[in-house]
């Protein structure tokens, strides 16, 4: 039954450049068909194409009787129905076909989970197929469902995805124009019973771009494929076109039509004849049933035959191409030496090369004629051309290998690496990346990136890779914000903290399983360029290490004394700092706000949760008199008590930096400060008070804009390059143009 409902307007904001909910934008007189689905725009089950040049395209609801509600926003479909163009969709066809490019824009509602109205793909079947998908909107024959040009579905992985289908020349895979790899959106890009804008974007070269909006209605580009659907439209199906088919749903067998391709929206254009057959299993792909229906929601959807751009999807958010430059050549200035080594200097910490005719190189080369080096290469990172290359390319590659556990100058972008960006960019202390509540994120209204705290930055990268693959100016979208935690319902303010090393990234290269050792061998590693090699001490004593390392490996005592001892002893002290922290569920997780779950538990991979405390016999639970806060230590730190019982339990985050306690760890790192503590916020304050801290940062500057390590010969010049950056307050910006500008970065 119709029925008719007047409802209050959604509170949803957007920073909207194509439609809105009314089909009206900037890009309207762009579209080849408009549909505006409400009770202005549909009446007696048509409803109207918004478009009329060169003629309009109607929409029918092909099932009067069938539940659905039309209000003064939008169209809702709560039984399985058909909305179907009253007559061949010709123009679109046409015009797609001219262009071979295309977009879809909706603005949709989706009300019911995939794999509740029709049983999904199994694992078993090809990439391509899409015969159970929900059909939200596609272009297809009436009656043989596998002549279709598009579609774009609603759709299932162990989750609500959203994929699409085009028939393309260059990658279609059977006649009905799956391909051999659609387009599959991550299921965090859907959201159920949740209003959101849409936008599948095919360009002519074969790209696709997919965009979103999120809960804020912030639209945000969501993926991109390249090359995903190749070659032209021009296999196409058209109308009025005989075909013999043979069909094996029906009685009839093989049968010879005419073609007569619409457009439709819920349901497969073939569908009108099948709404008695059940949605409910045995309709596989071996059935072949024409009934796909989806339900939900409909606001607006506008159908291009041109690739929308980036900048009319997302306006101001848009990534900004920088101006292509343009340098007029002026014989009257000579190419010096000194125009040469500013060159020099230029390419060094932009990353980039610039034409020889670059004024800035003529303002540099003047600079360094009087011998101001230094103000030399600060101009060059003001350059209005190249001088954000020095965050984007520079101090990106400065930051990345420090963020994995590989060392990977191509890793992704990531929180780790967008705040010492952040740092650089805004002058900050560089001791604050290791002590601060601080990390980097885009700014929304800069950036038309997945921004949902949750989704996209506490349970996923996907907001940094987005900011990559998107080519965002990274000095002009970050903005300094500070870190949460998920705690398995919302996002909350962290106990403790400490700048990188509570970073998402640090911890998913180095808290993930394991024991913890590995965030204390980084940390030294990363931040005081000292690897586990030249931290080891055979001579320490092994009263601190864990229960987990055998003391008679192969039943002999030397081999552990002279292949475990040395490391154990300067790591096991310390990782009782990161007692408290795991990584698990794709999370950084606290033990003080996620759930505690028994150390037993064996779902802590799968839940927002995280083991803690010691197994139930373990000898621990009656031989320590103060177990402390024993139930907050995650359990890895404890676990394997059997192989070595006599060793150090971790019954707290305390730890003992013993390397404090020797002359060559006093000499070698500088200690300054309490070499002793709690936690990994004071941990991360005794590494950033060191000398050997700022020894270790000039060092990987060095090696990044010199692109060599420094010989041992330098090695005045590196502590003296060190004190510099100290006196100037821990300024990375600085260390980067002093140390390109010395003579030395040969």
């Amino acid at each position: 039954m119709k029925k008719l409902f007047l409802v209050t307007v959604l509170l949803i904001t957007t920073r909207l450049h194509a439609l809105d909910k009314n089909g009206q934008g900037a890009t309207r007189t762009k579209a080849n068909s408009i549909y505006v689905f409400n009770s202005a725009n549909i009446i007696n089950g048509i409803v109207k194409d918004q478009i009329t040049s060169p003629e309009g395209l109607d929409l029918e609801i092909m099932k009067k009787n069938a539940l659905y509600q039309v209000t003064q926003e939008y169209l809702e479909i709560s039984e399985p129905n058909l909305i179907r163009s009253v007559k061949s969709a010709d123009k679109i066809i046409n015009a797609c076909k001219k262009s071979n490019e295309m977009t879809i824009e909706l603005w949709i509602e989706s009300k019911t989970p995939s794999e509740k109205l029709v049983n999904n793909e199994a694992d078993n079947l090809p990439a391509g197929n899409f015969l159970q998908s929900l059909r939200i909107v596609s272009l297809a024959d009436i009656y043989f469902k596998e002549l279709r040009n598009f579609g774009f579905y609603q759709g299932y992985d162990m989750g609500d995805i959203y994929k699409s289908s085009i028939r393309t020349s260059g990658n279609s895979a059977n006649l009905n124009g799956d391909l051999v790899n659609p387009f599959r959106s991550a299921k965090e890009a859907f959201t159920l019973q949740q209003l959101q804008h849409l936008f599948f974007v095919k360009d002519a070269g074969g790209t696709v771009r997919f965009y979103t909006s999120d809960e804020t209605g912030q639209v945000s580009l969501s993926a991109r494929s390249a090359v995903n659907f190749g070659g032209t439209f021009a296999n196409w199906f058209e109308s009025a076109k005989t075909v013999t088919m043979d069909t094996p749903d029906d009685s009839s067998g093989i049968l010879t039509r005419t073609t007569d391709i619409r457009l439709s929206f819920a349901n497969e254009s073939s569908s009108l004849d099948d709404f008695s057959k059940s949605t409910q299993g045995g309709e596989g792909p071996q059935k072949k049933s024409r009934h796909w229906p989806w339900m939900g929601k409909i606001y607006m959807a506008a159908i291009y035959c041109q690739a929308l751009t980036d900048n009319e999807i997302l306006g101001s958010t848009a990534p900004k191409p920088m101006p292509v430059p343009q340098f007029n050549v002026d014989i009257t200035k000579s190419i010096t030496p000194s125009v040469k080594k500013a060159e020099t200097l230029f390419n060094r910490l932009n990353g980039v090369r610039t034409a020889i005719d670059n004024p800035t190189l003529f303002q540099m080369a003047d600079l360094m004629d009087r011998g101001q080096n230094f103000e030399a290469a600060e101009l060059a990172t003001k350059d209005p051309y190249y001088g954000h290359q020095f965050y984007n390319i520079t101090v990106k590659e400065f930051a990345t290998p420090m963020s994995t556990r590989e060392e990977n100058l191509g890793a992704s972008l990531n929180d780790f690496v967008a705040t010492i960006i952040g740092v650089t960019r805004d002058g900050i202390d560089a001791r604050k990346l290791l002590t601060d509540n601080i990390v980097y994120a885009a700014n929304s209204s800069k950036a038309g990136v997945p921004n949902n705290i949750i989704r996209d930055r506490l349970t996923s990268n996907r907001h940094y890779e987005a900011l990559e693959q998107g080519r965002f100016n990274l000095a002009d979208v970050l903005e300094k914000t500070t870190q949460k935690i998920f705690n398995g319902s919302v996002a909350v303010d962290p106990v403790e903290t400490a700048g990188l090393l509570t970073t998402r990234a640090y911890m998913a290269a180095h808290a993930v399983a394991g024991t913890n050792r590995r965030p204390v061998e980084y940390a030294f590693r990363a931040f005081l360029c000292t690897p586990i090699e030249k931290l080891a001490n055979s001579s320490g004593s092994d009263s601190m290490i864990g229960r987990d390392i055998d003391r008679f490996p192969g039943g002999s005592h030397t081999k552990f004394t002279q292949n475990c001892r040395a490391c154990h002893t300067r790591l096991d002290p310390l990782r009782g700092a990161f007692s408290y922290f795991t990584f698990s569920n794709n999370q950084v997780k606290h033990s003080f706000l996620n759930n505690r779950l028994p150390a037993n538990a064996n779902n802590e991979d799968m839940s927002s949760g995280m083991k803690t405390g010691v197994r139930n016999a373990d000898p621990a639970l009656t031989q320590l008199s103060d177990k402390k806060n024993l139930d907050y230590v995650v359990t890895k730190m404890n676990h394997n008590d059997h192989v070595f019982p006599g060793g150090r339990i971790v019954i707290d985050n305390s730890y003992i930096n013993t390397s404090s306690q020797d002359l060559w760890g006093q000499q070698y790192f500088g200690w300054r400060g309490a070499t002793t503590g709690n936690g990994v916020q004071q941990f991360g304050t005794m590494i950033a008070q060191s000398e050997q801290f700022s020894r270790c940062m000039t060092q990987r500057v060095f090696e990044t804009i010199c692109k060599r390590q420094p010989a041992s010969s330098e090695n005045n010049y590196i502590q003296n390059i060190a004190k510099e950056f100290e006196t100037k307050n821990y300024k990375l910006d600085y260390l980067f143009k002093r140390v390109a500008s010395s003579p030395e970065c040969k």
